[in-house]
């Protein structure tokens, strides 16, 4: 689609008879206005018609999606270029109103310019070249490309023949990936000479023309009862064609009358708007198939004696799908369906599939292995009226997700007998759901094997913490998978290499033990034996050596001798403080000082005479 960006010039000069003095007066004007045009045009932004000055043309249009393109565009009139010069090189390119980097440019002449877009990836945008005029003005041409793929091969394709009031035959299929481009899907039938895939070069044919891109009804009118038909799906676009596989089929083939048994899981977050629920099925009787089975079909609003369309959730041909319903209420419909048609639904409303937390049960529910291959399963009638029970097991294992195995039994039943997948030795996970008016009651589960073996590993025994006389060994837990049996007890081996061998059993599955009793410095070997009903296998040899003093020794000694000390200075500095005073006085006597002496008061007597001093007690001796 070119986009053109055009000013014309009125015509000034009026149709009719004139007078010659008024045609001249005019064609002035009019060479008056050209002049004004031509000098005031790039001031106000005036623009020539763009597709008569520059031609823009493309590589391809619809382009594969990635790859590149090619764009030229060429000046085809240089007259109506208002610049000194006209080159190529002036052309400016933009996709999507945003300039292309000039590296991108080639300038082929002086008239010619293109761009290559090395990878071209989105579904539309516009291409445009411009070169400038004087003050300002631009002219510019564009196109308008889109990108996309080339159409997917049509799978699954299915018809069913509807025997309502109207006969008709609905044949549907999944297109794949969105190809982004306009696409057309048509649903070709090929009449066979009687037998399938068998008809000629000119064999009459008739197409259904697709609304949809999935789907195609074909009225009662065009149907040709009573007679087999090739049909196949034809998908077309720019870039290029596929045809499905071919579905041969008689509309006059009957549908399968069974109704399908269904069962339910609920998947992904419970605050979400939508609710994610696994559905399961069973394959319906071959005495109901009426042929073989294509396929099943989950419907939402399959509301009875209502004209609402319904809502396919899932089509496959496997007996389980995830499906995404809005929360609130509605019906979800399982159907089965072979070439002639769908079997009548089985009918589920939605509030009746929620748990309703009632624990109908009672505790107790008892297994017994019947053979290699079978299990008796036994549970009490609950206290509260069933409309049935759903008996699910699957095989664990930490290697691969529990794939589901289910049954419906009777309401009036106490037991079943499990045979589906069941193999020797492996361990399943058995849940009981009882089904009420208004939704499950709360399922009783169990675990069983319909046989034991020993295991295929033991544990893998590690030192936890050592001491001079004792240890703490720990071991890892065995994988499901590798246990073939309930584990009942560990046992605990350990010796060295001159005393005998010890054991421990420990039947309390917990997966430590404190060995006590040790010698000092000394090796031991330990090992741990798993049991089952069927017998035990040893794990691995851990060699261990005592201490030869135990670090808790140093830790009370500490311990004790912390306080003593503590203690001791505490005594010490009271001792200080309160004979502070007394050891200070025999340590640091205190001395006089000789200014406070009665020598400072002392005078010399007369010349000549000579005074003698002499102390007290001396003086009172002489008396």
């Amino acid at each position: 689609m070119m986009e053109i960006w055009s000013y014309g010039i009125k015509s000034l000069i009026k149709p009719g008879g004139e007078s010659l003095n008024t045609m001249r007066k005019s064609v002035d004007l009019i060479s008056l206005l050209c002049c004004l045009v031509y000098l005031l045009g790039p001031h106000i932004g005036v623009l020539l018609d763009a597709h008569e000055c520059l031609r823009i043309s493309v590589s391809a249009n619809p382009v594969h999606w990635g790859s590149s393109l090619v764009a030229t565009c060429k000046i085809i009139n240089t007259s109506c270029i208002m610049g000194s010069i006209t080159h190529a090189s002036q052309i400016m390119w933009q996709l999507d109103n945003m300039y292309i980097a000039k590296t991108q440019y080639t300038v082929v002449d002086r008239t010619i310019s293109q761009v290559n877009i090395s990878a071209f990836k989105q579904t539309v945008g516009n291409v445009s070249c411009e070169i400038p005029q004087r003050a300002g003005g631009i002219l510019q041409n564009g196109v308008r490309i889109q990108a996309g793929f080339p159409p997917m091969k049509p799978t699954n394709l299915t018809c069913v023949t509807s025997w309502k009031e109207k006969i008709s035959m609905t044949c549907s299929w999944d297109p794949g990936r969105d190809p982004y481009i306009r696409t057309t899907y048509t649903l070709r039938r090929i009449k066979n000479l009687g037998k399938c895939h068998n008809h000629g070069m000119d064999a009459e044919w008739s197409d259904c023309f697709s609304q949809d891109s999935h789907s195609c009804t074909v009225p009662r009118d065009k149907l040709r009862l009573f007679s087999t038909d090739d049909i196949f799906v034809l998908a077309e676009n720019e870039l290029g064609s596929q045809v499905s596989d071919v579905l041969c089929l008689d509309a006059m083939d009957v549908a399968p009358v069974g109704i399908p048994e269904v069962w339910w899981h609920f998947e992904g977050p419970v605050q979400d708007e939508n609710m994610y629920i696994r559905m399961f099925w069973k394959e319906l009787k071959k005495s109901e198939m009426n042929g073989k089975i294509r396929g099943y079909r989950v419907t939402f609003g399959c509301e009875p004696d209502t004209n609402h369309p319904e809502v396919t959730l899932c089509n496959t041909t496997s007996l389980s799908c995830k499906i995404s319903t809005p929360k609130g209420d509605g019906n979800i419909c399982v159907r089965a369906y072979n070439a002639a048609g769908h079997s009548p639904a089985a009918l589920l409303a939605l509030p009746t599939l929620h748990q309703t937390g009632i624990a109908a049960l009672r505790p107790f529910v008892n297994i017994i292995p019947i053979t290699e291959h079978s299990l008796q399963i036994y549970w009490t009638h609950p206290s509260i009226p069933v409309l049935g029970y759903i008996v699910e097991w699957c095989q664990m294992s930490e290697e691969y997700s529990c794939e589901i195995n289910w049954k419906k039994v009777s309401a009036d039943s106490t037991g079943s007998i499990l045979q589906e997948n069941i193999e020797p030795m492996k361990r399943y996970a058995i849940s009981i759901y009882p089904l009420l008016l208004k939704g499950l009651a709360l399922p009783y589960s169990t675990e069983a094997y319909s046989k034991q073996g020993v295991p295929l590993t033991g544990p893998k025994v590690s030192a936890n913490r050592i001491w001079k006389s004792k240890a703490e060994v720990i071991w890892g837990e065995i994988p499901t998978s590798k246990r073939q049996g309930f584990i009942r007890n560990y046992t605990i081996f350990y010796s060295d290499k001159t005393g005998p061998v010890q054991y421990i059993v420990r039947s309390d599955l917990k997966r430590r033990y404190m060995l006590t009793g040790l010698l000092a410095a000394t090796n031991y070997e330990v090992k741990v034996m798993a049991t089952t009903d069927a017998g035990g296998t040893n794990g691995s040899v851990l060699n261990l050596t005592t201490k030869k003093s135990d670090d808790g020794n140093i830790l009370i000694i500490i311990a004790w001798l912390f306080p003593i000390l503590l203690l001791l200075i505490s005594v010490l500095l009271l001792t200080y403080f309160l004979l502070r005073k007394m050891l200070t006085g025999q340590l640091w006597p205190k001395i006089p000082n000789p200014a406070n002496s009665t020598l400072a008061s002392w005078t010399p007597g007369k010349k000549g005479q000579v005074n003698t001093f002499m102390p007290q007690y001396l003086i009172s001796w002489s008396d």
